[in-house]
């Protein structure tokens, strides 16, 4: 069985900008996996460690072949 459907909901907070050259740290985690769907978070911070964005994505990650 194969599903041509791949539904992907972004979800995006920008709290803050970060200065010309500055450092940006991202990262990214899995909060959740199940059969069908995936729960992700991306954090971006600035060189003091302060939140700039955070990004939310739902991917479905079911049955492909």
């Amino acid at each position: 069985m194969q599903y041509n459907y791949h539904h992907k909901f972004y979800n995006f907070r920008y709290l803050k900008g970060a200065k010309i050259g500055e450092e940006v740290t991202v990262s990214a985690k899995a909060s959740k996996i199940g059969k069908t769907l995936a729960f992700l978070t991306v954090d971006l911070h600035d060189s003091q460690g302060r939140l700039l964005a955070q990004g939310k994505h739902t991917k479905y990650v079911g049955d492909s072949g």
